[in-house]
């Protein structure tokens, strides 16, 4: 070897040495001031007091007598040091760009910050709550609607019963006089008009349905049920028809909340994408898509 790389060489080392002496000198880095709402700095991360309180008050919860002593608080700040070790770790990874969950996660992360601002803006004016009914107003119809009258028939024989009593109606007043004489029931039939659901809870499906279908002044085959059987007659029926502002007014102050997440979300978007710098190939939207992988038959569950 020459003796000028040597003397390089020879030079570099007596260079290092000095930096690390003055570092030596110069004592260690102090560390930087803890943030006053920190429990703790992780690599320059904080994690906030209020996340720490969330946690102990988690794992209090949990406990039946809800006592946390030293011990406990020392596990759960541990937790939440290692918690944001991993973050870090996986942020130097490149998991948030490289993994789909991860990604996803992101996003909709995001999302829910959004829409939880815009559950949080003040109230809407009566007048935009008005106009939004007043252009929509398909949003807002209410569930069809219908009014039965029915007839009870107890006991193992009820379906009998029922079938022999239906075919005997011949008016409104056979019906009624049916009703007058048919057992009363241990569950209390809706009176009006109604939504199906208010029906299904009580009549069940088979029941529910035939209300639904049936004409108008129809009355149903037996329906057997738990103890007897019904005979179900459709009173009147209607499509609900659009509710009054007074009556949709929560439907009408959700869907105007929603539309103004999408909006706030909209501008969010619209200014990242006018900060950023963003390049297209000049074949991206001629890309192949590629063909979903074939499934193994021995791998298909049975």
């Amino acid at each position: 070897m020459s003796a000028r790389p040597l003397w390089l060489l020879g030079v570099g080392a007596a260079a290092g040495a000095a930096i690390a002496a003055l570092g030596l000198a110069r004592g260690p880095r102090p560390a930087p001031a803890m943030p006053a709402d920190a429990v703790a700095v992780v690599n320059d991360a904080p994690i906030a007091r209020a996340t720490y309180a969330a946690a102990l008050a988690a794992v209090a919860g949990d406990r039946r007598d809800g006592a946390i002593d030293p011990a406990v608080r020392q596990r759960v700040l541990d937790r939440l040091i290692e918690e944001e070790l991993l973050v870090q770790r996986g942020l130097a990874l490149g998991l948030a760009r490289l993994d789909p969950r991860v990604r996803a996660d992101l996003v909709a992360a995001v999302l829910g910050e959004v829409v939880a601002d815009a559950a949080l803006a003040p109230a809407p004016a009566a007048g935009e709550l008005a106009a939004l009914h007043v252009a929509e107003p398909e949003r807002f119809r209410r569930a069809p609607r219908v009014t039965v009258t029915t007839a009870w028939f107890a006991g193992a024989d009820g379906e009998a019963r029922a079938a022999a009593a239906r075919a005997t109606i011949g008016d409104d007043a056979g019906w009624a006089a049916l009703r007058a004489d048919s057992a009363r029931p241990t569950v209390v039939v809706p009176t009006g008009a109604v939504p199906a659901g208010a029906l299904l809870d009580v009549l069940g499906p088979t029941a529910t349905r035939a209300a639904l279908t049936l004409p108008v002044g129809a009355i149903s085959a037996p329906v057997v049920t738990s103890g007897g059987a019904w005979l179900v007659r459709v009173e009147a029926r209607d499509d609900g028809g659009v509710a009054a502002l007074a009556e949709a007014q929560p439907e009408v102050l959700a869907e105007w909340r929603k539309r103004e997440g999408d909006r706030r979300l909209r501008e969010l978007l619209d200014d990242e994408r006018r900060a950023a710098r963003i390049q297209l190939a000049p074949n991206a939207l001629a890309a192949p898509v590629a063909a979903p992988a074939e499934a193994d038959v021995d791998e298909v569950p049975r």
